[in-house]
C-alpha cells in the first residue's frame, strides 16, 4: 500500500493540499508514522476517513482529449476506460488500438 500522502496525491488532490491533510490527520489520530509523516499509514480510523476524502476529491472532467498516436482530438467516448490513469481514460483511442 502507499502511504498516505501518494495516496491522497494520486485522489487529485495537489500536493500542497494534499500535505496539509495529512498533518491535520496525524494530529487527529487517523495516521500512524514512524520518522516522517510523509511515509505514514493509515489506522482503521483512518481509513474511513480517506475513504471518504477519495469520493469528495477534485475531479478533472473533460469533453475532448488528444491522441498522441493519430494526433487527433477526440471525444472522451472515443477513449477505452483505464482506471490506473489520472482522468480514467486510455492515453490511445480505441482507433489507434486495434
Amino acid at each position: 500500500m502507499p502511504g498516505v500522502l501518494a495516496r491522497l496525491i494520486h485522489d487529485g488532490f495537489p500536493p500542497k493540499v494534499a500535505l496539509a491533510k495529512l498533518y491535520r490527520m496525524a494530529d487527529q489520530d487517523y495516521i500512524e508514522y514512524g520518522s516522517s509523516p510523509a511515509f505514514a499509514w493509515p489506522t482503521e480510523k483512518g481509513r474511513a476517513f480517506l475513504a471518504a476524502e477519495a469520493a469528495n476529491a477534485p475531479r478533472i472532467i473533460r469533453e475532448a482529449k488528444r491522441c498522441p498516436s493519430c494526433r487527433v482530438e477526440k471525444p472522451v467516448a472515443e477513449f477505452g476506460r483505464n482506471a490506473a490513469r489520472p482522468d480514467g481514460l486510455q492515453s490511445v483511442c480505441r482507433a489507434c488500438r486495434r
